[in-house]
C-alpha cells in the first residue's frame, strides 16, 4: 500500500510533493500510486484536480 514509505513517489517526480502541499487531500497520493502503475505523466491527472479546488 502506498503508505509513508512511498509518499507521494520522491523518486519518480518532485512535482506530485508540491502539489500535495498545496491541495492537502488524500486523493493525491491514491492518483499518484495508479499514475506510477501506469507510467503516465502525474501532470495530466494533476490538472483536473488543482482545477476543481
Amino acid at each position: 500500500m502506498a503508505g509513508p514509505t512511498q509518499r507521494a513517489g520522491e523518486s519518480a517526480s518532485p512535482v506530485g510533493i508540491t502539489i500535495e502541499v498545496a491541495l492537502q487531500q488524500p486523493i493525491e497520493l491514491s492518483c499518484f500510486a495508479e499514475v506510477q502503475k501506469s507510467r503516465v505523466e502525474p501532470r495530466i491527472n494533476f490538472v483536473p484536480v488543482v482545477t476543481d479546488s
